[in-house]
């Protein structure tokens, strides 16, 4: 029971903060970004890694600032060494001929305190991704909720674009229309 009691406090902690275990880091140079919240870094070893930035939600794709915001993160990044400490990967990493579609998801710091994602939070050039909150730690999850507040209070960036929907009317609309407009004839 002794024996128990001691690894108990030490089991609590590994399951509170689970990142501590797993988490990796790479540094390298950014030499591309592939949208919003993906970088393409190359290690010392000549190593290429595909980043995304955890935490955050870069602009959709047909999103009227999407290419302010790949921009943004290009000028903030672009051709500078980053640290990337990531705790998993998306996407089925086995065999993959094209690299980018399997991507290490983490933090990316520009230096030794800029973490990259809260700066395009704070910018109003992302989101913060709430559905993957679970990979966050407390502190980081509730930075980057202030953070992406405060953006949107000042309507910065996709806080101050009114959304216009781009879908078009759907095929059962059209056929109601076009049933409605018969029998009036």
């Amino acid at each position: 029971m002794n024996d128990f009691m001691a690894i108990l406090p030490l089991a609590i902690f590994f399951l509170l903060f689970p990142t501590f275990i797993c988490a990796q880091s790479v540094t390298g140079k950014v030499i591309g970004i592939l949208d919003p919240q993906t970088l393409h870094i190359r290690d010392a070893t000549r190593g290429d890694h595909w980043i995304r930035l955890g935490g955050i939600i870069g602009p959709p794709s047909r999103h009227p600032l999407r290419e302010k915001a790949k921009k943004n993160l290009e000028s903030l990044v672009f051709g500078r060494t980053v640290t990337v400490e990531w705790d998993r990967q998306e996407g089925n990493c086995i065999g993959r001929v094209e690299a980018f579609r399997c991507r290490k998801v983490g933090k990316v710091f520009l230096d030794v305190t800029t973490d990259v994602g809260l700066e395009l939070i704070a910018r109003g050039m992302a989101k913060h991704d709430r559905a993957h909150r679970e990979f966050q730690s407390t502190p980081d999850r509730t930075q980057y909720a202030e953070t992406e507040e405060r953006a949107r209070l000042r309507r910065l960036g996709v806080w101050g674009v009114k959304s216009t929907p781009t879908r078009q009317p759907s095929v059962i609309s059209k056929k109601k229309k076009r049933a409605g407009q018969k029998k009036r004839k």
